[in-house]
């Protein structure tokens, strides 16, 4: 299911998610099927199945606490109730999820799922327009994930401190490098929707950086072979907006 759902293959990955949770409810195993629940509400965030993911996410929550009020199974499941509610933009709910796995987390030494919330609290500090703390996050977020050999959450924080650079006009030197580790990540281990999206973000940083490479139409054309392939109508949207830029910017310059 997992593997269906890396490759965007949303029936597949939902196919395999019920059979593994028709098994594991028979054979009474509370602990796989939080799991079960917990990637089945991952492909339903994915899907933009929105209230569909955050009811899944609770249940999730709920049959964690049953199993250790304090464990790794309530912090994964605050994790994503955190991260969904900040992509909905529900600050109060986020940070209340947040808090509680920030402490779970402390308390675990979890390096891993603090790289992941260190990312959603750096994403809730940028709404509230404190950029330079948010900056800082984003780091500290990509120290942890390298920390524990996590390449491709090292490579989803720096895609999303790419865009964060982008969209408020800071650090626009950083934001390529970062962006070019990403997408090295991305196309060494097979993830293409993120390379694409890696490959969209480098060619709008052209349209923004003082000393652009020429190379906007050369990345734009990579994200175009991967996003027309596995995109939703807003990544063509953002294609054909990043298209129109270029061409105007071209006139512009002529």
């Amino acid at each position: 299911g997992n593997y269906y759902r890396h490759k965007r293959d949303w029936e597949e990955a939902g196919a395999h998610y019920d059979r593994a949770r028709v098994i594991v409810e028979e054979l009474g195993e509370a602990r796989e099927l939080v799991l079960v629940k917990e990637f089945q509400g991952d492909l339903a965030f994915s899907s933009e199945a929105f209230d569909e993911a955050r009811e899944l996410y609770r249940e999730a929550l709920a049959g964690g606490e049953r199993l250790a009020p304090q464990g790794d199974l309530v912090l994964e499941s605050l994790r994503r109730l955190a991260c969904l509610e900040s992509r909905l933009g529900n600050v109060p709910a986020a940070r209340e999820h947040l808090g509680r796995a920030m402490a779970i987390s402390d308390q675990l030494g979890e390096d891993f799922e603090k790289g992941f919330l260190l990312r959603v609290e750096a994403r809730l500090t940028a709404a509230e327009g404190d950029l330079k703390t948010a900056s800082e996050l984003y780091h500290e977020s990509i120290r942890h994930h390298r920390k524990c050999c996590a390449p491709f959450e090292m490579a989803v924080t720096r895609l999303e401190l790419g865009s964060f650079c982008i969209e408020n006009i800071v650090d626009l030197e950083r934001a390529g490098r970062e962006l070019e580790k990403a997408r090295e990540t991305f196309e060494m281990i097979g993830a293409e929707y993120e390379a694409g999206h890696a490959y969209l973000l480098s060619a709008k940083l052209e349209m923004v950086c003082d000393h652009p490479t020429g190379e906007a139409r050369s990345h734009l054309e990579s994200a175009i072979d991967l996003l027309e392939r596995l995109g939703n109508d807003e990544d063509q949207e953002a294609l054909r907006e990043v298209d129109r830029d270029i061409d105007r910017l071209l006139e512009e310059t002529s």
